[in-house]
This record gives structure tokens, C-alpha cells and sequence, in this order.
């Protein structure tokens, strides 16, 4: 009962505050009502109980083996939560109405962005694809209903001087470094909380993180990256196997929420117009190699990207970019 207490009060938080938060709220919760007897209240409505399919277990089990990132596997965990929660009807009675109506209410009632809403349309849709294929349900309900449009926005890479401005509000060594791996590397937050020592090779310049679907990469390490791991492990007197650590006893490695935290308040040292986040470095070097000429399969390869689709979004070019190309060679 606990645990689906902490479930049901999830899935009254998704899409209501900040996702990185949810993880902690989970943990923090789940250790507090350990403390309690939790019964659910007896009332004059019978209603469906049973919210989630009883191979539910199964097909979140199934997509990580599949080698969906954790963090992917939580926001699917959440978002289906609240959909089966929502509807409360079982799962060969859902029909595509059902469906709409709850996109449609969750919008209305929780202001959340198109964007947003088409990440549960695809939750779904992906969860009864699953089901129809292994034969749980007769048909996906969910394929009728289109993707849902939305603007993407091109977020702004790093200038030059705001590179510099954030390798100057460091304050420690391990700062220092964790802004540069970010920024040398390109790897995804998730990436970095895995990277151990031993994965770093200093003299090729060269180190190994396991991205998404569980594949394993490499990825490369500039000078100014070498000599600042080199000078956070001089410092460092614990023995823990991983990169980035916390600097207090029992020094456990960093994780996602921690780094997230730490690389934000740098960037509000340094003043930037916008909030600094770890995938701002990822989304800079992509940028700039492609400026620089770096053949676009050569960024797909550094950044893990399985379709180059996904790569080619940093590849558009602005209009300052577009002026300046004229300047140069209209002459």
C-alpha cells in the first residue's frame, strides 16, 4: 500500500514541477511513510482499483532490457502511472477517445506544453505497441491519433566569451574539470555520472561512457581537460572508483540531480541570460564542430546519436551565420 501511495502522489506531481526534482521527491517520500500504516479509504463509489495491467512489471522490465536509459524508463514509469490512473478502466477496454479526452484534460488542467503532451501521447502509443505485439491486447488504440505539433526551439550554443566567463566562476578544481569534461566530451549528464577513472586513457587523449541502449562509446579528451582531471585527482584523497565524486565523506559518486545542481549555480556566477545546464556544453561543441567544418557523421559518432537526424539540429544555420557568409564571399 505504501508503494502505491508514493506511485499515486507521483503521478499527481508529473508534468506540475520540474521533472529533475521528481527522483528526489520519490526518495525522500518513500523513506517517510515507511514510518506509517497506509490503508485506503472505504467510499461509496466502486470503481476500478486495479489501475495499472497486471503485465504492467513486465513491459517496463522489457524496455530496459531493450536498453532505455533509466531516465527514460522514470519518465515513461510516471507518465503511464498517471494515464492508467486518469482513465481507470482496465486495459482492453481503453479506447482511443479515452485517450484524447485525457491528453486533452491533462492539458487544460495542468498548462502543460505541446511539447510535453506529445512525450505522453509517445509513452502510450509505445506502451500499447508493446502490448499488441506480445498479444496482451487486440489492437493499439492509441495509433489513430497523430503526433502532436509543437515548435522546436533552437536553443542558443555558448559564445566564446561565455565559455570563458564560466571557466572563471569556478570556484574548485573539480568545477573546473567537470565544466571542461562536459565541454571536451560532449557526453550526456547521464554519461558522466558512470565514467570511472579507469576509463579515462590520458595518453591518447581518449575516455569510455556507456550511452544509451547500453553502448558503449568513445569519446575524446582536449589539453585543457587532461591537466585539469589530472590536477582534480592530485587533490582527491578517497578511493572511489568514479570520476566525479562528492567532496565530503563517504565521497559517493555524483549523480545526475548533483551535477545538474552544481553546473547551475556556475552559470549563475557567471551571469549568463539564460540557465546553464550540462547538455548547453554537449549542445556547444556539436554547434561549433559543425561551424568548424567537422564532417557531420564524425559529431554523430562523438555524441552517440543513432539517427543522424537527431544530429543534424545543431547543423542549422542562423541568420547572423547566413550574413556573415555573405559578407565574406559576395564580394
Amino acid at each position: 500500500m505504501r508503494e502505491k501511495f508514493v506511485n499515486g502522489f507521483m503521478t499527481k506531481l508529473y508534468g506540475e514541477i520540474p521533472e529533475e526534482y521528481l527522483e528526489t521527491i520519490r526518495d525522500k517520500l518513500s523513506l517517510y511513510v515507511n514510518d506509517f500504516d497506509i490503508t485506503q479509504r472505504e467510499t461509496g463509489v466502486v470503481k476500478y482499483t486495479g489501475y495499472l495491467p497486471d503485465f504492467y512489471k513486465t513491459y517496463i522490465v522489457s524496455r530496459k532490457i531493450e536498453g532505455l536509459s533509466q531516465n527514460t524508463l522514470e519518465n515513461y514509469n510516471l507518465c503511464l502511472n498517471d494515464f492508467f490512473f486518469s482513465v481507470n478502466k482496465k486495459v482492453e477496454d481503453i479506447t482511443a477517445n479515452d485517450i484524447r479526452v485525457y491528453l486533452y484534460t491533462t492539458q487544460e488542467n495542468r498548462g502543460i506544453s505541446n511539447r510535453t503532451l506529445d512525450g505522453r501521447r509517445a509513452a502510450i502509443h509505445a506502451f500499447f505497441e508493446w502490448a499488441t505485439g506480445e498479444g496482451y491486447v487486440d489492437k493499439n488504440p492509441c495509433r489513430p491519433i497523430k503526433n502532436i505539433k509543437y515548435e522546436r526551439v533552437q536553443k542558443k550554443p555558448l559564445t566564446d566569451m561565455e565559455l570563458e566567463r564560466i571557466r572563471q566562476a569556478c570556484e574548485t578544481v573539480r568545477e573546473k574539470a567537470l565544466v571542461e569534461f562536459l565541454y571536451s566530451t560532449g557526453a550526456r549528464v547521464t554519461e558522466v555520472c558512470g565514467v570511472k577513472k579507469a576509463d579515462i586513457d590520458f595518453y591518447k587523449g581518449e575516455v569510455v561512457v556507456l550511452g544509451k541502449g547500453n553502448k558503449h562509446r568513445t569519446t575524446y579528451l582536449n589539453a585543457r581537460c587532461k591537466l585539469l582531471l589530472k590536477q582534480y585527482f592530485a587533490i582527491r584523497d578517497d578511493e572511489s572508483e568514479y570520476l566525479f565524486v562528492s567532496e565530503r565523506k563517504p565521497h559517493k559518486v555524483l549523480k545526475k540531480e548533483a551535477i545538474e545542481r552544481i553546473v547551475r549555480i556556475i552559470g549563475e556566477r557567471s551571469e549568463l541570460d539564460r540557465p546553464l545546464t550540462p547538455h548547453l556544453f554537449r549542445h556547444t561543441l556539436a554547434t561549433l564542430m559543425l561551424q568548424r567544418g567537422t564532417p557531420i557523421t564524425e559529431v554523430q559518432k562523438i555524441l552517440g546519436h543513432v539517427n543522424i537526424n537527431t544530429t543534424m539540429i545543431y547543423a542549422k544555420v542562423s541568420d547572423e551565420d547566413v550574413k556573415v557568409s555573405h559578407m565574406k564571399y559576395a564580394i
